[in-house]
């Protein structure tokens, strides 16, 4: 029988970004301290983040910073806003929210985090 952390993690070796959002449906037992659901739930937070910011699609930026673990990602906000024009009332409201996070997380947030997380 296959799990939801299989189906993510095969989705996430085939590059396929946009099922590897819809797998996820948040972090893995999230209340559990065991150690190796901790390194599980860390490995597929990174991979996905990590997915998401090298796919350069707006679409899987948009779902990753509106789920919990990326409304705080300074780094996948700035990729989300090299995506939209900047003509775009989208636009503006994304440099709002990334100068909401250098001013909560400290100046330049997003050249901080690009690496993070």
């Amino acid at each position: 029988m296959a799990t939801d952390v299989e189906a993510l993690r095969a989705a996430l070796d085939s590059g396929d970004v946009d099922s590897a959002l819809r797998l996820y449906a948040g972090p893995v037992l999230p209340r559990s301290t065991a150690p190796g659901i901790i390194d599980i739930r860390d490995e597929l937070r990174v991979r996905l983040r990590t997915a998401v910011l090298a796919s350069c699609d707006a679409a899987a930026l948009r779902r990753w910073t509106a789920c919990p673990e990326g409304r705080e990602d300074a780094a996948a906000w700035a990729a989300y806003r090299a995506t939209v024009d900047r003509d775009s009332p989208l636009y503006a409201q994304i440099e709002a929210k990334i100068r909401v996070l250098d001013r909560r997380l400290g100046a330049d947030a997003t050249r901080m985090q690009r690496f993070g997380s």
